[in-house]
């Protein structure tokens, strides 16, 4: 099991000067607890939310639709911008809200709304919760397309932080697939009942009955790339939990194996690219990500393989906070990211490339464009370097 973190830098998230709401206005609502209650920043600026009933719904059904036992503690799963997490928190005063968000993007925004929001004393923002620690109740905002994968993983780990019999709540649109969700929902943790709320709007509730097994969010696994054999540990919520990905295998074995001396892993995971490279050359390793599950993940996989002195991890949303530069970057980037997110990346992967240095990623065919474009933006040439036809998966590289 993953318990240690001890390897991880938790690198500060940029500060801003605190929000000043006195001109900005407040959410209408509908719902008189909220109404005139709320300040929510969307991410986008210093743009705010207004007509909440119809810019965020799911924040107005689960403040009229959920209440709870006073002196309850409830755990928000997919945190984003904190809007569902604040809306319930004012509308159940006497209860303990904690809002789970563990990608550094949104849990810049989640502050920023807290701040703005500081008159809310029974929420608070976190990115980990002790493994023995219980809830009497779980909420789950569907927001988006999210892979299914991704969904069952953060069901599971909702689920084994639920007490017994306790409710487990998932609100989301018909648009969003909330409906493919409720099945995982009913088959990880117990029978579903559905209310229907207004234009498309569901909330499922299920009540724990089933025990979530530790396997559904630990894993060992097991692989052989480039003459050597790994063993590692992977946890619910990180992408290829269950095995070294194909476009990952695919990218290490079609860079070349030539000497480095500091090699960057951009957007680590649970640290495939940097564990494999470890054993092909003596030069120093970061390994970085936005996910701070998946730095606590990759330290972990580290230390027990014996990396420590040569191998650290940064949690950190801006990879020029890392200090120093990097002869070889390599990264299976998130193509299912936002182009903002990317472009950062990629702009944060700029920077740290040393003069002459050179940096490979790789990116299945479906997103090649989207990639390349970003690419092109950024550094201006972005060169084909290895595709398999087969397995559908590029290699690109780009020279400093």
């Amino acid at each position: 099991m993953i318990t240690s973190n001890k390897q991880v830098e938790k690198m500060p998230i940029r500060q801003r000067a605190d929000d000043d709401t006195s001109g900005l206005p407040a959410v209408k609502s509908s719902l008189l607890s909220l109404d005139g209650q709320l300040w929510l920043f969307t991410g986008q600026g210093d743009r705010v939310v207004v007509k909440l009933d119809k810019e965020e719904p799911d924040v107005f059904i689960a403040a009229r639709y959920l209440s709870f036992p006073p002196g309850s503690r409830i755990l928000v799963m997919n945190g984003q911008k904190g809007h569902v997490a604040l809306g319930l928190a004012i509308s159940n005063p006497e209860c303990n809200f904690e809002v789970l968000e563990t990608h550094l993007g949104n849990v810049e925004i989640i502050k920023r709304n807290l701040v703005a929001n500081y008159s809310v004393r029974n929420l608070k923002l976190v990115a980990d919760v002790d493994q023995e620690t219980l809830f009497q109740a779980v909420v789950y905002p569907v927001s988006g397309y999210t892979a299914l994968s991704i969904v069952e993983d953060t069901i599971c780990i909702g689920g084994s932080k639920l007490a017994k019999n306790a409710p487990f709540y998932l609100i989301g649109n018909t648009k969003n697939g909330v409906e493919r969700h409720a099945g995982i929902l009913a088959e990880k943790i117990g029978e579903t009942n559905l209310s229907k709320i207004k234009k498309g709007v569901r909330i499922y509730e299920a009540l724990l009955s089933k025990r979530i097994s530790q396997s559904d969010i630990y894993r060992k696994i097991a692989f052989d790339v480039l003459g050597h054999h790994f063993e590692v540990e992977t946890a619910a919520g990180l992408f290829s939990k269950d095995n070294l990905d194909i476009g990952t295998r695919f990218l290490l074995e079609s860079v070349p194996t030539t000497p480095f001396e500091r090699l960057l892993d951009a957007a680590c995971g649970w640290g495939a690219i940097g564990i494999v490279k470890s054993a092909n050359s003596t030069g120093e390793i970061v390994m970085s990500d936005i996910d701070t599950r998946a730095t606590k993940c990759a330290a972990h996989n580290a230390k027990v393989l014996g990396l420590e002195g040569r191998v650290s991890v940064v949690a950190t949303d801006d990879l020029k906070q890392i200090e120093g530069s990097f002869d070889l970057i390599l990264s299976n980037p998130p193509f299912h990211a936002e182009t903002n997110e990317l472009v950062g990346l990629f702009e944060g992967i700029r920077d740290k490339l040393a003069k002459r240095g050179e940096f490979y990623f790789v990116v299945h065919e479906t997103y090649v464009k989207k990639l390349t474009d970003i690419g092109s933006l950024v550094f201006r040439q972005v060169t084909e370097f290895a595709h398999d036809d087969l397995i559908q998966f590029r290699v690109f590289k780009v020279r400093k």
